[in-house]
């Protein structure tokens, strides 16, 4: 079987069977898309974010940030290059609104391993407005938002601090302490623990009120639900429970996570308002998506105790997706058959019950 690295710093041995993909939900509600922005700017379009009427594109390849506006769609400007002055990017992994300037942003990036604050206003190049270098101790910060003014939360790699789920980090990266427990894994005892982390790693989320959290595993059926304080309040597990699927292999520079074509993408991404998490999630297999493992056209959504509401299914697979803060509409990034924005309008959801819930060891019935 063909393999590949995902990249290297952890491992270990086969594990955990693989489950069948899910047919279509048919108890979820179908949204029909429309494009709102397509064209030869649009690369490689990735994480988005609603910022006030402006919606914000990182494109991994070129790198860019591209500016919307709301909601016709009309491209405002894009900036950025490629290197590492003050607006350049090697390679812009996630964007968040700031919550003390309305209109900035920050961009992460994971190459240079800092976060950028910008203020969008109507300049044509944004204002850099402040830079984080995140000192993350020889791990790797993969999903860093901030938490409050001053700390952040992450999923990553932590060789130094192996005993939790998630980093509570200050505001240049320095370790405050680990939120959560490690997944339960078969032969975890066996397995190091930054292979765990590697295998359980995935998108977080933070409330516009900054009081919860919520991370998913990006290579397993998990959403997980944390107070502000980092107290768990749920651990979700979907109907079909399949867990990350890994080998080790050795290298010059040690030992590294490698996958092939029995990886199976869980969810790939969250957004969030005060009221509800969106949970995008994939259920492909590496050997049959190829480069469409990671997008998926499932959303599920939940309350913030763990919850789900509502299942919602995509016209077209999507790679990202950013809320508006009313949950009025939903939008996502395709690639296929063009790289292209798409805009859904939502249904109005209730704040509980709804098509699942949450047994008392987390699972959704």
């Amino acid at each position: 079987m063909h393999r590949t690295l995902r990249f290297a710093t952890l491992g270990l041995s086969l594990l955990a069977a693989c489950e069948p993909r899910p047919s279509s939900d048919e108890s979820a509600s179908r949204l029909e898309g429309t494009v709102i922005a397509t064209g030869d700017y649009l690369d490689q379009p990735g994480q988005l974010a609603v910022i006030g009427d402006r919606l914000v594109v990182l494109d991994r390849s070129a790198p860019k940030v591209h500016v919307f506006r709301l909601p016709d769609g009309q491209r405002v400007r894009s900036f950025g290059q490629n290197g590492e002055g003050p607006g350049e990017f090697r390679s812009a992994r996630h964007v968040q609104p700031d919550a003390r300037h309305p209109g900035d942003v920050w961009i992460f990036d994971l190459s240079l391993r800092r976060m950028t604050r910008l203020r969008l206003g109507d300049a044509a190049e944004p204002q850099v407005q402040e830079v984080v270098n995140l000192d993350d101790g020889g791990g790797v910060f993969l999903h860093p938002v901030w938490l409050t003014d001053s700390t952040f939360v992450a999923s990553g790699i932590y060789p130094m601090h192996a005993d939790g789920r998630l980093m509570l980090a200050g505001r240049t990266g320095a370790f405050i302490r680990m939120i959560g427990q490690p997944p339960p894994h078969p032969g975890a005892a066996s397995i190091p623990p930054t292979v765990l982390q590697h295998a359980y790693e995935g998108p977080v989320t933070v409330s516009p009120d900054r009081s919860r959290f919520a991370i998913a595993t990006r290579q397993a059926d998990r959403v997980e639900f944390f107070r502000s304080d980092g107290t768990p309040v749920a651990q979700v597990v979907g109907s079909t429970g399949f867990l990350p699927r890994f080998e080790t292999r050795q290298r010059s520079q040690g030992v590294s996570m490698a996958t092939g074509d029995d990886l199976r993408a869980g969810y790939v991404d969250l957004a969030s308002t005060d009221r509800h998490v969106y949970a995008l999630f994939s259920g492909n297999v590496m050997g049959e998506a190829g480069q469409q493992t990671f997008f998926g056209r499932q959303v599920h959504v939940f309350d913030w105790s763990g919850r789900m509401v509502a299942r919602l299914e995509l016209d077209e697979p999507a790679l990202t997706m950013a809320l508006a803060p009313d949950e009025s509409r939903l939008y996502t990034v395709r690639h296929e058959p063009q790289p292209s924005v798409v805009r859904y309008d939502l249904p109005r959801l209730p704040d509980g019950g709804g098509p699942g819930s949450v047994t008392a060891t987390g699972g959704v019935e």
